[in-house]
Parts: C-alpha cells; sequence; structure tokens
C-alpha cells in the first residue's frame, strides 16, 4: 500500500469557491495519525497556499510555482529548487512588452502585477496582507525576479511569443487557455516541473515514487501522474490526464472526490 499521497489543489482538492470540504480535511487528516505522508502541489504562489497548508500538520511539505519552491510552515525543509535570473526575466519582458496585455507574478508577500485586470483577480491570488505592486516591469525598482510568472498575450501574436520563449532554450511556457483576444501563459525556467519537487520531498523523507498516490487535474499534473505508483485524475481533469491515469474519480472536485476515492481506495 503507497504511504504517500500528493495532492494539487485548484481542481482537485478544492471546492470550486476555493475551499476545502472540512469532511475531506478531517479524513486527510486521520490518514496522516495512521502514518501516511501529505504533499500539497499547485501552481499557486507560496503565500496563497498556507491557509490550506495551515488545516494541516505545520511539517507537511508545500510545493508551489508548479514546483519551483519547497517549504514546510514549521520551516522543517525548505528549498527554491529555480528562480529567474533578473536580467533574463526584463529581456523577456521587454522583447515582448508590445503584445503582453496583462503581467503577474509573486515573491514572498509581494505581489507584482502589470495592466492589472479586475477579471482576472483570481489569478492574482491577492490577501488582505499581500503587498501589491503596480506598474510595468522594466519600471520597477528592485525587486526580486521570480520563480515564475504569468502572462496575457495578444492572441493574433501568441505564435510570435511562443517562437522567442523556445528560443531562449532555458525557459518553458504552458497555455492556459486561449480565445480570439487573449492568450494566457504560465512561464517559469525550463526543468521546472511538480514531479522534479515532489521526487526530492520524497528522496528528503526516505520514500519513492513506488511509494506515491497522486492526484491532479491539470496538465502540470502529467508527469507526477506518469512517475506515481498510484495515478489518479479527477473526473473533471484534461483529456491528457484521463487518458494516462491509473484511476479516474467518479466524481469531481466540486463532489469531493479525493475523499470519495480516498475512502474507498485505502478500505
Amino acid at each position: 500500500m503507497e504511504k504517500v499521497i500528493s495532492i494539487d489543489l485548484d481542481g482537485t482538492l478544492l471546492y470550486q469557491n476555493k475551499e476545502i470540504p472540512e469532511r475531506t480535511v478531517k479524513y486527510l487528516n486521520s490518514l496522516i495519525e495512521k502514518g501516511f505522508f501529505l504533499i500539497l502541489c499547485s501552481g499557486r504562489p507560496y503565500r496563497s497556499m498556507l491557509k490550506y497548508a495551515s488545516m494541516f500538520p505545520e511539517s507537511t511539505p508545500i510545493i508551489s510555482e508548479n514546483g519551483a519552491y519547497i517549504g514546510t510552515i514549521d520551516k522543517s525543509y525548505e528549498r527554491e529548487l529555480k528562480r529567474f535570473s533578473k536580467s533574463t526575466f526584463l529581456d523577456m519582458f521587454i522583447a515582448n512588452k508590445e503584445i503582453i496585455k496583462n503581467g503577474y507574478f509573486s515573491v514572498g508577500n509581494y505581489a507584482y502585477i502589470y495592466n492589472r485586470i479586475p477579471k482576472l483577480e483570481s489569478f492574482y491570488h491577492i490577501q488582505d496582507d499581500t503587498v501589491v505592486v503596480n506598474g510595468p516591469y522594466d519600471l520597477i525598482k528592485n525587486f526580486e525576479a521570480p520563480n515564475g510568472c504569468m502572462f496575457v498575450i495578444d492572441s493574433k501574436r501568441r505564435l510570435e511569443f511562443e517562437e522567442y520563449i523556445n528560443n531562449t532554450k532555458k525557459i518553458s511556457f504552458r497555455c492556459l487557455g486561449y480565445d480570439q483576444n487573449n492568450a494566457i501563459y504560465e512561464v517559469s525556467l525550463s526543468m521546472v516541473d511538480k514531479s522534479i519537487a515532489i521526487g526530492r520531498v520524497l528522496k528528503h523523507y526516505g520514500y519513492s515514487f513506488d511509494d506515491l498516490i497522486a492526484f491532479g487535474d491539470g496538465i502540470n499534473d502529467l508527469e507526477t501522474l506518469k512517475l506515481a505508483h498510484t495515478s489518479v485524475a479527477m473526473s473533471n481533469a484534461e483529456k491528457e490526464l484521463r487518458d494516462i491515469a491509473d484511476y479516474i474519480t467518479d466524481y469531481s472536485c466540486d463532489e469531493e472526490g479525493v475523499y470519495n476515492f480516498l475512502i474507498n481506495y485505502i478500505k
């Protein structure tokens, strides 16, 4: 029986209202008490994951920014895997500034937003204590370069943006979707992947992928599900995950899919 459970947040563990059902929290904590090991993994910035991690033991590993940073609330384990150099980040922004409609990244408790768009507020993960800095990144002084960032690009020129990224050979992207006007991209350094960070956590705590049951719904979960001993795609997952997963939940994230799967699988 696998002893490690890695769970994505948005679209997997969280309802669409961005909360974890109380029953799911209680059940996962009961598994931890029985010796299971939990890993929370997301594309979110670290600060926006703390609310959810606080529902579990403070030593629970938190993997944020799609694998660029690992930490725990009690600071018992902390590792930053990848961060842009400031020059690489600014070169990318300046080269594509003409076609970037909106930009966002987070460092610590700071959120840096270029051309803030109200309908994208959920992507910014702004909290009461978040320090928001607005403006073009090439005009902001003394900021730390991010682990990853999000850009909204003019759809008509998205291939131009992708060509720039591909030509750098050290930056990668994931298109979150596009319509006739806008294309949304997550951008990070190459080799940033949830599966790499999970592998680091497993090794640090004396486990391997053979001990892992992994849950996910998006393309950024694909490699983790391929490597896990047992892979579980949510019923609301993207097709690529459902095609390769060992199991597909009978219930979506809004129907406590993680809880309903585990309570039967582990029993």
